[in-house]
């Protein structure tokens, strides 16, 4: 969806705190179902996320974390990839 008024994300309340954006990730899983490596890691950051709020295991929390940061640098590569096509 274009328009960042009318987005839909609902969200599923997990134990312990946690959440998991169920639209952002199918959109995810939608956006980059032509990359393996991608989709792999988005559910292996998913099954953490859902282990973690079951268990709150410390240990899983500091993976939930790193997962995260290393979806970010993803979005941040691929903003920049854009950014420097564009100049073209």
């Amino acid at each position: 969806m274009e328009d960042d008024d009318d987005v839909f994300d609902p969200i599923l309340k997990l134990p312990n705190g946690y959440s998991l954006l169920l639209g952002s990730l199918l959109e995810k899983l939608y956006r980059n179902a032509e990359d393996v490596a991608l989709v792999k890691d988005i559910t292996e950051m998913t099954y953490a996320t859902l282990y973690a709020a079951q268990t709150d295991v410390t240990q899983m929390k500091e993976l939930v974390e790193d997962a995260i940061i290393k979806q970010h640098m993803v979005d941040i590569d691929e903003e920049l990839k854009e950014l420097l096509e564009g100049d073209k």
